[in-house]
């Protein structure tokens, strides 16, 4: 895989997700074009009943196969943000992770979700592009703003 064809893919879960909120009658403000909100790792707004929440969404191609979700603290491929990953400069409110395949998205506070890294002792993984923490499947039944979505 590259980075053109990860982002493609990411695309295609990221418009799965938004067609999933749309019809559940959230309405969906798409950011992924907004240089700022980029910078920050947002993907969009999503509003109900006059409540707002930014969500960034991440697809993770492996996750099905592995049992876990790949969160990544190191790109070694990204200078503009020295290299972080997003987990260390993402300003999105909830995370949203896709499986594409399972048609499946698990949406969950940010702030849960760092509290939860910090906490454990979720075993890493380093690849060529990244190195991250893999937090298990078994791990989000401990979440208590974990929202599911069937895409």
């Amino acid at each position: 895989m590259s980075f053109y064809n990860d982002l493609e893919r990411g695309n295609i879960g990221e418009q799965l997700v938004y067609n999933a909120l749309t019809a559940k009658k959230h309405k969906v403000i798409d950011l992924r074009n907004d240089i700022e909100a980029r910078w920050n790792d947002i993907d969009c707004v999503v509003e109900k009943n006059g409540l707002q929440t930014t969500l960034e969404i991440k697809t993770d191609f492996a996750s099905e196969r592995t049992g876990n979700f790949f969160i990544e603290f190191q790109n070694n491929n990204y200078i503009k943000h020295k290299y972080k990953g997003w987990f260390k400069y993402c300003k999105a409110e909830y995370i949203c992770f896709v499986q594409e395949t399972a048609r499946k998205a698990y949406i969950v506070s940010f702030d849960e979700l760092k509290e939860t890294i910090e906490n454990n002792n979720f075993r890493t993984a380093s690849g060529i592009d990244a190195c991250g923490f893999l937090l298990p499947f078994s791990a989000l039944a401990q979440f208590k703003s974990l929202f599911c979505l069937q895409l």
